[in-house]
């Protein structure tokens, strides 16, 4: 008898796919990328290569960790709800098969790929202790605290889609267990510490797995083992809850529901609307329809951005310290991944739901113009979650006027006051030079008035290149989501696909490049003021010190420009690849099923009769 059958069967299976060693192949490449492309940013800005080994490291290794705690929302969310859908996860339970098994077979096979691609990366991370700047420890610890939060996203997406029966609704709770996980300790002990105003004490913030990679990373004395115990506890119990719940959650109960119902209110609406929407609609395109049905996307999207408005009106009116604006502008990069995420998911839903279910093939088999059935979705998302993701950036353009104005005051607090200098001759003929500070002068010295203007208008302006970038991203996230939702066997990786081709790579390579067209715009300018101060004295090498760094705070300012025109390029040429590649084989790619099963082997034929043997 076989342990564990399951497990055993899949990670075979699973460790024969093609998918496993490319991933793994990809994963070294890009980590080799990056490293070499950091090595030669740094050696362009004259850096040397003294803290070369512990930049390279922190770069990769958070690389990493944002790989491994997005693992679960990609390829466990989805993993039983999908066999519930399709109604093969009964079949298994028919057997001699406990929910320790299906589990343990899922989690298997969905974490054999990812853990490949984590462990080509380790080698890589390896060579920065030759480098410098990074211990043994360090590494070994940091290495930890990537498996185990890798274990934790699995475990969790696995737990979630024991739970859920739908795609959309896996992919959310999994995302909103994983950023509960991830920042929701921390945020619970920071409230108990101003609630009675003591000090900060780590007690939920040990569930986090971002907090143990933090904590890997301190030198001395740190959490990193208590907190390691617990988000391990976690995993284990969201796995042990997933082999519980699965036979007892596959069956399909039979409900009755009638129309009225506060289900079908929250997801379809009230019977006015769905009346005025099925009139509008089906006659015109019943694929726009089709994907409008639904409406509980459009409300949690505008439910984040009231949210998000009504942090802002209490910042703004409470007028909170400048760190706190800091603290909002990384809840607005939440937020704008939860509107990513969001936006690609529903975009591959619709495809990948009806070419698996023969819907789409039979649409297409009717006088149905082909044009109309990308249309007819395009249209659906701009309704969906165009006013709402409008509202956002309008919200996120407020909030840099905000951001800038704090960044400008954090840097005036840090702005040393000028220097008096009062020279004293005495009797004996002695000079005496006497340099005070004078904390009594209100204004600011010219260099640093400039020096606190050039900071405002780089954050301004970083937050308004990243908001129109935001609208060519959001385009590229939904018509590259549909050609991926063709293309795909399952919405989870359709989802990981789009994500990677549209944000991943390209974030990647315009940083890459927009940071070296940006040392070489700025450093001349900065070596021509270096050797001007050097030799100049007096005012004369205070103005070009001055006017060095004014010019070393403009290098954000060109990245910024840069980027945002490699980003309008990019998410233009997508778009139009995508759009194409639709238009060309729609039709194809809906007849192709979504999971092709195995060709059967035939049987040999049956050898042909043989005479009798006749006597004498």
């Amino acid at each position: 008898m076989t342990f564990l059958p399951v497990i055993e069967r899949e990670l075979r299976v699973a460790s024969r796919k093609r998918g496993t060693f490319w991933m793994r192949v990809i994963a070294a490449l890009v980590a080799v990328v990056i490293g070499v492309g950091f090595m030669i940013i740094m050696r362009i800005a004259g850096s040397g290569v003294s803290g070369l080994g512990d930049a390279l490291f922190s770069v990769l290794s958070w690389f990493a960790l944002v790989g491994a705690l997005s693992a679960g929302l990609f390829f466990t969310a989805d993993c039983l709800s999908e066999e519930k859908r399709e109604g093969t996860l009964g079949f298994l339970f028919l057997t001699d098969l406990k929910g320790y098994d299906v589990a343990g077979g899922k989690m298997a096979v969905s974490s054999l790929r990812v853990s490949f691609a984590l462990l080509a990366i380790f080698p890589v991370l390896a060579v920065t202790v030759l480098l410098g700047s990074v211990g043994g420890a360090q590494i070994f610890k940091t290495l930890l605290a990537l498996m185990n939060a890798l274990f934790v996203s699995l475990a969790a997406g696995l737990f979630v889609s024991s739970l859920s029966r739908e795609a959309q609704k896996a992919l959310a709770g999994t995302l909103f267990l994983m950023l509960l996980l991830i920042f929701g300790g921390s945020a619970a002990d920071r409230a108990m510490a101003w609630a009675r105003n003591g000090r900060y004490l780590t007690v939920f913030t040990l569930a986090s797995p971002g907090f143990v990679f933090t904590q890997a990373q301190a030198w001395g004395r740190s959490e990193f083992w208590p907190a390691l115990g617990v988000t391990q506890a976690i995993g284990w119990i969201c796995l042990a809850l997933a082999s519980w719940l699965a036979p007892r959650t596959w069956q399909e109960k039979p409900k009755r529901r009638t129309v009225g119902t506060s289900q079908d209110w929250w997801r379809y609406g009230s019977t006015a609307r769905r009346a005025r929407l099925r009139a509008k609609l089906l006659s015109v395109n019943p694929i726009e329809w089709l994907a409008l049905r639904e409406c509980w996307q459009t409300v949690v999207a505008w439910g984040i951005v009231a949210v998000e408005a009504a942090g802002l009106l209490l910042l703004a009116w409470a007028q909170v310290p400048p760190a706190f604006w800091v603290v909002w502008s990384g809840l607005q990069s939440v937020a704008a991944l939860i509107f990513y995420v969001w936006i690609a998911s529903q975009a591959c839903r619709l495809f990948v739901d009806t070419r698996r279910s023969g819907f789409l093939s039979c649409v297409l088999g009717t006088p149905f113009p082909l044009g109309s059935v990308i249309t007819g979705q395009w249209r659906a998302l701009c309704r969906m979650f165009g006013p709402p993701a409008t509202a956002y950036l309008v919200l996120q353009l407020l909030s840099a006027v905000m951001v800038g104005r704090a960044t400008a005051q954090m840097t005036a607090a840090f702005t040393p006051p000028p220097m008096v200098t009062t020279t004293t001759v005495n009797s004996n003929g002695v000079t005496t030079t006497t340099v005070t500070t004078n904390v009594t002068t209100v204004a600011m010295p010219p260099a640093a008035a400039a020096m606190l203007k050039t900071a405002r208008m780089v954050v301004i302006v970083s937050v308004i290149t990243k908001t129109i970038g935001s609208v060519g991203t959001f385009a590229a996230l939904a018509w590259v989501g549909m050609w991926m939702g063709m293309t795909s066997k399952n919405n989870g990786l359709a989802l990981l696909k789009t994500l990677v081709f549209v944000i991943v790579v390209p974030s990647m390579v315009i940083g890459f490049v927009a940071s070296f067209v940006s040392f070489l715009v700025i450093l001349p300018n900065i070596a021509r003021l270096m050797a001007k101060a050097s030799v100049a004295g007096g005012p004369g090498g205070a103005a070009a010190g001055s006017a060095m760094s004014s010019s070393m705070m403009l290098m954000p300012l060109v990245s910024a420009g840069v980027s945002l025109l490699l980003m309008l390029a990019v998410d233009g040429w997508l778009i139009y690849y995508a759009r194409r590649r639709l238009l060309a084989s729609l039709r194809e790619e809906a007849g192709r099923p979504g999971l092709e099963p195995a060709p059967l082997t035939p049987l040999p034929p049956f050898p042909p009769p043989v005479a009798p043997i006749q006597a004498g």
